[in-house]
């Protein structure tokens, strides 16, 4: 199976799960780009009121609530997954200035007038780097930017890969439950290469790890198209 197959699947159950289990989840008052609570937050992404905004892979879509709701914006928030975006219909059916949309990120950048700022969390990890990183530095406009958090390291500890290969990880969940997927954990100067390549310029690349009992380290990657 190929990797957007099985990582579609992955989150087709990862949203039947919480569906069914009626997950609570609070609102957040920040983006959390490692998903413990430290380093910067929604600040990385700069002045947000009146830009053209994308949240790629937005899943339930409480960051881009959170820039709506705190800080005036307008975002489109895309989800591949069907059952992730019955969750954000559910949780946020009519917040204006807040656009759920359910579809393939690189049809719909295809399609779409281009963004001035796209921000991802923890989502381009999931997709072919070769499909991705292209459609997303051709959907912003002249000068605008792309912020974007990825894995560097699993809990079991180990490293990313130097050339762009996935490899399985596992995402585990309440009762037991362990959904394979294919990730991409590369290497900070292979992520760069790739983003460099595709025509975006690499302002800055921020580390961001967590020193817990299972210790795990992500990178944030923003830049700008000239």
């Amino acid at each position: 199976m190929a990797t957007n197959d099985v990582n579609h699947a992955a989150w087709q159950e990862y949203g039947r799960h919480h569906l069914e289990r009626q997950t609570a989840l609070p609102e957040v008052d920040r983006i959390d780009w490692a998903g413990w609570g430290t380093g910067p937050g929604s600040e990385l992404l700069g002045p947000v009121t009146g830009v053209r905004i994308l949240d790629l892979g937005s899943g339930v879509g409480r960051h881009a609530a959170h820039l709506v709701r705190d800080h005036s914006a307008v975002v489109d928030a895309i989800d591949a997954s069907a059952t992730q975006y019955q969750r954000a219909r559910h949780r946020y059916p009519d917040m204006a200035g807040l656009n759920l949309l359910h579809g393939d990120a690189v049809e719909h950048l295809a399609r779409a007038e281009p963004y001035d700022l796209i921000y991802a969390v923890s989502v381009f990890p999931f997709a072919e780097p070769a499909r991705i990183v292209p459609a997303v530095v051709q959907g912003l406009r002249r000068r605008g930017r792309l912020v974007f958090s990825a894995l560097h390291t699993s809990v079991t500890g180990q490293g990313p890969a130097s050339e762009v290969v996935a490899r399985r990880e596992l995402i585990r969940l309440a009762g037991g439950v362990e959904i394979p997927t294919d990730m991409y954990v590369l290497d900070s100067p292979v992520w760069v290469g790739l983003l460099t390549d595709a025509g975006l310029v690499v302002d800055e690349v921020l580390t961001l790890d967590y020193e817990g009992e299972a210790p795990v380290s992500f990178r944030v990657f923003s830049g700008h198209r000239p």
